[in-house]
């Protein structure tokens, strides 16, 4: 029979021990197999020290060995110090390594993966992998054995649950031990309620006698409380009686003052008119006033004017003199320029005339307009090759922004990577500079190499593939990604980077079970593969790992179909928008559990990266590169042309400037000398001076005329100017009569304002009383109202019921009868003996807490039928699942019993009483012999060896099921007989060499001969004594 190689499956499992100055070992290391591990040994050699270093090194107490009680016991004799070093294998990256180290007192130093931990952290990593050293069904050492058979029926099940059990029943089983309890509790808790009410009640009944007196006195004071509210109101009906009489005085105070106010309205009229004509008088004077200041203002201006007359002849005078010697200054001038032009006449006949030179100059310019047609012609040519390599540039520009722009996604999802692992960045860099150093393809990992098509459906892949795995590297060949993690991990010590190999199954392996089409009526968006873009290894890596082609994501409205998509079609996982629902089967029932969670985006891939498009730009780049270089040569070629017709040029035009200057210099003196002469010319014939003189003696016979004039208007100015002024006194006279009428009139109106005066002062008084009254009446109706409120239809009425109440009563309407019988009712309810106000208070309590206790009372009912009901369903499931357990191990327990020939059997007990869940246990029934009935497992009845059989055989029934990583049991075969011991190793062989069994410890100090070996077993054997050599030394090559 051909077996496969075996590997280790399960995380948790013992890849290497490793015992420094521990016990009898000062330096010892050795690894073990994932299935069977048969360790031998005789006594004494260190067989059990394997036992205690891997308790000790998983954090376990030294009370569960059995053995020593301190820390400092399990050093070597004469070591200051032991360590042990424990190497856990994972499935998903890097090993778990566990280092110990303490010293005798006792003081420990803890290392996961080489880095300092405390104690809690090593005890919750090895929790989490279900490693329990201090269960008896997962780790028996040889100490411990016996006590196997003294478990409890309770404390068996708990340590059967814990090592072969689900999570969710020991979770379900606690959950219906805190249910029981609170039940318990409520039910004590209404029974104390239901007496506390009885007591109430009774004392209750106890205050009625008391109370009622209190009530018949309350009503005494509440008819002195209406009688009371009555006077109120008939206080505020005499108020307002006498209101409406001080309102009638009022009105004839007011009609005198109006009347006095009517007789001063015509002597106001008259006054106003009076008033008027003053005031047009008035204005009159302000006129003339004005009319005189004009005219004096003219006279003023006409007697400046005959100033300024009176200067321009004086300056006329000065004029004439000007102009005389202006004259003589002319004839200077001609006979300056006479003598300039017989000099320049002279310089022309010392150069004289070349004949030739006009020719010379046209050939020159000829020469010049050439040159500069050939340069323009090159410049034409460079410009237009410039402008090509600016557009070229202008290109490449956008491309680099463009690819930039691109990049920068790159570099944020590398940021990305770096938040989520450290490690895994530094090995990308790595892998850019050494990706040469690889056969096959090698991925990065799936944040960079994967791009979401859409990023709104990122949420979904990042809540579906593992953090871990998102930073894992990706390779085709093994031996690629052994030199990658060798490179990385041990020589880099990048120890948290991952590594996988992609699937031999191509990406096209991975399609749905169920077609796009049969679900896009029911509102299917899409599977997960069809969301995401990544190499087609990486991409069916994850499919295989997460199942990415068989999870859909649907609308969110599509949940109204979500019993037709898990029923109909099969599908376990999947989205309604953000909400994941994940299908399972309950083992006992077969109906569907659904889980809904809520899933939130983390950012990790909401970025995608185009790849194709980088790729397209780059390739754009070279080639407008390569297209530039070539440009720029045949630029510089062009500028080395446009010099040499620069040069040509420049030559052209100094010949020509040579000549022109020649021809300038010419005549440049002919045209002084035509200038000179020209000013001679207009010298000799200009009469300017005899013009100006005529103009001046014209000008000077206007100004006197002006001047004449002007004193003529000045005269008839100041006479206008006496004769307003007379007109004005006139005015004044007039306005001096009409002020004096109306200040007769004006005494008048005072006089009889005087008198009015008087009448308004009897009306405020009386306007006072008035105000008083009203403030009285209406503060009265506000007491009133205050005190009972108002009538419906009225706010100024007492309400209807408080009526009908004193006409019931019939209450007097008068103050004085009304205050005579408040007095009468006050004597009577003094004499009425006083009622406690604790006694009103406590009887008030009682009604209260009465009422309180009915309430709680009905509400801890309704908690406890909940409770009850919580109980019963919560304990169907429990018992479901753990009945259908004890049933599993039940067979493999009655079939391996009886493989050896004896009957075996495992029950269920469920306490003293219904719900007794603290007392639920497992009882192993075991039968050696025909004649023996069947009896419980205990430590008196059976012999040491039944009881080894037994608790070897119940050990392996659990083998097939556990989840725990490995089980470790020491010299159980001790007390066996021959025939026993081996069926029990045969058996033992069987189930822990299966591929998918948990791996398996069993250390004896001996093993009977011919028992059959299996190629999954590891076989290790303990020697010690003087002179042995450190393993080191060993050379197992030399064996084979």
């Amino acid at each position: 029979m051909e077996y496969q190689e075996a590997e280790f499956r399960q995380s948790g499992a013992i890849v290497r021990l490793k015992f420094i100055n521990f016990m009898q070992y000062s330096d010892t290391e050795f690894h073990v197999g994932p299935n069977l591990n048969v360790i031998i040994g005789p006594n004494g050699s260190g067989k059990s020290t394997i036992v205690n270093g891997i308790c000790i090194g998983l954090a376990g107490k030294c009370s569960v060995l059995g053995r020593a009680t301190s820390l400092g016991d399990f050093i070597l004799v004469g070591r200051g110090q032991a360590s042990t070093e424990i190497e856990l294998h994972s499935n998903e990256g890097n090993n778990l390594i566990v280092q110990r180290t303490w010293n005798h007192a006792g003081r420990s130093e803890w290392l996961l993966n080489k880095k300092k931990c405390t104690e809690k952290e090593v005890k919750d990593r090895v929790a989490k992998l279900r490693i329990q050293v201090d269960n008896l069904c997962q780790f028996l050492p040889q100490d411990k054995v016996h006590d196997f058979s003294r478990l409890n029926n309770k404390g068996l099940l708990d340590s059967t649950v814990d090592a072969v059990g689900d999570m969710e029943l020991k979770e379900k089983h606690q959950q219906l031990k805190e249910l029981k309890t609170e039940l318990e509790e409520g039910e004590h808790t209404h029974e104390s309620q239901m007496k506390i009410l009885s007591q109430k009640t009774s004392e209750h009944e106890k205050l009625e006698d008391e109370v009622k007196a209190f009530r018949e006195k309350r009503l005494l004071l509440e008819r002195i409380d209406k009688l009371g509210k009555k006077r109120l109101w008939n206080l505020f009906e005499n108020s307002r009686r006498n209101c409406k009489k001080a309102t009638l005085n009022y009105e004839e105070k007011k009609k005198v003052v109006d009347d006095n106010e009517k007789a001063l309205k015509p002597l106001r009229n008259e006054v106003t008119v009076l008033k008027k004509k003053l005031d047009t008088v008035n204005r009159a004077q302000l006129a003339h006033g004005d009319l005189i200041k004009e005219n004096l203002n003219k006279a003023k201006v006409q007697s400046q004017r005959v100033d300024k007359f009176a200067a321009e002849l004086e300056d006329f005078k000065n004029q004439l003199q000007i102009i005389d010697r202006r004259e003589k200054e002319k004839e200077a001038t001609i006979e300056k320029c006479q003598q300039m032009i017989r000099s320049l006449e002279q310089e022309i006949e010392e150069h004289g005339e070349d004949e030739t030179m006009q020719e010379k100059l046209i050939d020159a310019k000829k020469n010049t307009k050439k040159a500069m047609e050939r340069l323009d012609v090159e410049k034409e040519k460079l410009a237009i090759k410039k402008y090509e390599v600016n557009s070229i540039k202008v290109e490449q520009e956008r491309i680099e922004k463009e690819l930039v722009r691109l990049r920068s996604v790159e570099e944020r999802k590398f940021e990305i990577l770096k938040r989520n692992s450290n490690h895994a960045s530094q090995a990308v860099n790595w892998l850019r500079k050494n990706r040469d150093r690889f056969s096959g393809e090698v991925y990065e990992p799936f944040i960079l190499s994967a791009n979401v098509i859409q990023t709104e459906h990122a949420i979904y892949i990042e809540n579906m593939i593992g953090n871990r795995d998102l930073s894992v590297f990706f390779f085709e060949r093994t031996d690629d990604m052994n030199l990658f993690l060798n490179e990385t991990r041990q020589r880099m010590g990048l120890e948290r980077v991952g590594a996988a190999l992609v699937p031999r199954a191509g990406l096209d392996h991975y399609v749905p079970r169920v077609s796009n089409d049969q679900l896009r009526q029911y509102g299917l968006v899409g599977y997960l593969k069809d969301m995401v873009e990544a190499p087609d290894g990486v991409l069916a890596y994850m499919c295989q790992q997460y199942n990415l082609h068989n999870t859909a994501v649907f609308q969110p409205s599509a949940e109204k179909y979500n019993d037709v998509i898990s029923g109909k079609f099969g599908i376990t996982k999947y989205f309604f928008g953000t909400k994941l629902q994940i299908v399972s089967r309950s083992n006992y029932s077969g109906k569907a559990i659904y889980r809904t969670s809520q899933v939130q985006p983390h950012g990790v891939l909401a970025l995608s990266l185009d790849h194709d498009q980088i790729n397209r730009l780059n390739e754009e780049l070279q080639r407008n590169q390569m297209n530039r270089e070539e440009v720029d040569s045949q630029v510089q070629s062009m500028m080395h042309d446009v010099q040499q017709c620069s040069e040509s040029l420049e030559a052209c035009r100094k010949e020509q400037r040579a000549l022109e200057q020649k021809r300038s210099l010419i005549a440049k003196n002919r045209s002084l000398i035509e200038n000179q002469r020209k000013r001679i010319r207009e010298a000799m014939s200009n009469d300017e001076e005899e013009r100006e003189r005529k103009k001046i003696n014209e000008e000077k016979i206007t100004t006197t005329a002006n001047l004449m004039q002007t004193g003529q208007l000045l005269k008839n100015f100041v006479v206008n100017s006496a004769k307003a002024r007379t007109k004005k006194d006139i005015k004044a006279l007039e306005a001096n009569y009409l002020e004096s009428q109306v200040n007769r009139k004006e005494h008048k109106i005072t006089d009889l304002r005087e008198s009015m005066k008087e009448a308004r002062q009897e009306m405020d008084a009386v306007k006072q009383v008035l105000d008083e009254l009203s403030v009285v009446m209406v503060n009265t109706l506000k007491e009133a109202r205050e005190m009972t409120g108002s009538s419906k239809g009225s706010k100024d009425k007492p309400p209807e019921d408080l009526v009908a109440y004193w006409v019931k009563e019939d209450f007097p309407d008068g103050v004085e009868q009304i205050e005579l019988l408040t007095g009468q009712l006050e004597a009577q309810a003094a004499s009425t003996e006083d009622v406690d106000q604790s006694v009103l208070d406590k009887y008030r309590d009682l009604q209260e807490e009465i009422t309180e206790l009915r309430q709680a009372m009905s509400s801890e009912k309704k908690s406890m039928e909940s409770r009850t009901k919580k109980i019963d369903r919560l304990k169907t499931e429990w018992l479901g699942t753990l009945n259908q357990l004890i049933s599993d191990i039940d067979q493999r327990f009655e079939r391996f019993f009886s493989i050896m020939g004896f009957f075996g059997k495992i029950e269920l007990t469920q306490g003293n009483y219904e719900n007794d869940f603290d007392n639920f246990g497992i009882r192993i029934l075991v039968k050696y012999r025909e004649t023996d009935p069947l009896q419980e497992l205990t430590p008196h009845l059976q012999s040491g060896g039944e009881r080894s059989v037994a608790t070897a055989i119940y050990m392996l029934a659990l083998q097939a099921l556990t989840t725990v990583p490995f089980r470790c049991v020491d010299e159980i075969n001790q007390g066996m007989d021959t025939r026993n011991e081996r069926l029990i190793f045969e058996m033992l062989v069987e189930t822990s060499c299966n591929q998918n069994s948990a791996q398996y410890f069993l250390l004896t100090p001996k093993l009977l001969g011919g028992l059959k070996y299996n190629p999954r077993m590891n076989v290790l054997t303990v020697h010690t004594g003087t002179g042995f050599p450190h393993h080191s030394r060993f050379n197992l090559t030399a064996l084979g």
